[in-house]
C-alpha cells in the first residue's frame, strides 16, 4: 500500500513538473511577438514592441497623408504629358523613400495582424491590439488605393486613377478628424522634405528596382506600396 501510495505521489509530482516546465516552456515561447503566418502572436510582455508598432502605424499615417496631399495638389507633376511611368515610379518610391526614413525599427511587424497570446492577456493589451489592428486596416486600405493609383495611371485608366484617388481622400480625411497632427509632415518638393524624406530617394530607387527584379522575396524585403498590404 505504501509502495502503491509512493507510486502515486511520484507521478502526481511529475506531473506537476512536467506542466511547470510546458507553462515556462509556453511563457519563453511568449516572451515577444511570435509570427504564425500573416499573425502576430503578442503577449503581456511584448508591451514594449507593442510601443515600436503603434509609434510606427502613427508614422505611417502621416507619410501617407503627405503623399496624398501631393497627388491632390499635383506636386509630383510629369516631365512630359505622356511620363506617366515616371510619375507613377515617383510617387512609390516617395512612399519607400517614406519607409527608409523610419528605419527598420519595427518594420518586421508592418502589415502583419495582432493577436493577444498568454492567459495573462490584459483587457488594456487586448485594446491596444484591437486599436492597432484598426489602423493597420485603414493603413492596408490607403496603399490600396494607392495602387490602384498607380495601375491607372500605367494603364491609361482614368475612372480607375480618380478612384484611388478618392478613396485615398477619404482614408486621410477620416485620419485627420481623429487626429490633425497627421499634417505635419513635409510634402514632396519642399525644403523641409528635401533635408528629411528627400534624403533617401535614390535608396529607395535602387530597392524599388531590386524588387523588381526578384532580389527581394521575403516579407521584410517587401518594398513601395506592397509593404502595407496583408
Amino acid at each position: 500500500m505504501n509502495r502503491h501510495s509512493g507510486l502515486m505521489v511520484g507521478s502526481w509530482l511529475a506531473a506537476v513538473a512536467a506542466v511547470a516546465l510546458g507553462g515556462l516552456a509556453y511563457d519563453t515561447f511568449l516572451s515577444g511577438p511570435t509570427t504564425v503566418g500573416s499573425t502576430l502572436l503578442v503577449d503581456s510582455r511584448a508591451a514594449d514592441e507593442l510601443g515600436v508598432m503603434e509609434r510606427r502605424s502613427e508614422r505611417w499615417k502621416v507619410s501617407i497623408t503627405s503623399i496624398q496631399r501631393a497627388i491632390d495638389s499635383g506636386a509630383f507633376g510629369r516631365a512630359g504629358t505622356d511620363d506617366v511611368r515616371g510619375l507613377a515610379d515617383t510617387m512609390e518610391a516617395v512612399f519607400e523613400a517614406a519607409a527608409l526614413d523610419m528605419g527598420k525599427d519595427g518594420q518586421q511587424y508592418d502589415a502583419m495582424r495582432l493577436e493577444a497570446a498568454g492567459s495573462d492577456a490584459s483587457r488594456e493589451l487586448k485594446q491596444r491590439i484591437k486599436s492597432l489592428n484598426e489602423v493597420r486596416s485603414s493603413l492596408g486600405r490607403a496603399s490600396l488605393f494607392l495602387t490602384e493609383i498607380r495601375t491607372g495611371l500605367l494603364t491609361g485608366d482614368r475612372d480607375m486613377e480618380l478612384a484611388g484617388r478618392d478613396g485615398l481622400a477619404l482614408v486621410v480625411s477620416q485620419w485627420i478628424k481623429e487626429n490633425r497632427g497627421v499634417e505635419r509632415y513635409p510634402v514632396y518638393g519642399t525644403t523641409a522634405w528635401s533635408e528629411t524624406v528627400g534624403r533617401h530617394l535614390d535608396d529607395a530607387r535602387a530597392a524599388l528596382d531590386e524588387d523588381m527584379q526578384g532580389i527581394s522575396s521575403s516579407r521584410n524585403g517587401r518594398k513601395g506600396f506592397d509593404r502595407l498590404l496583408p
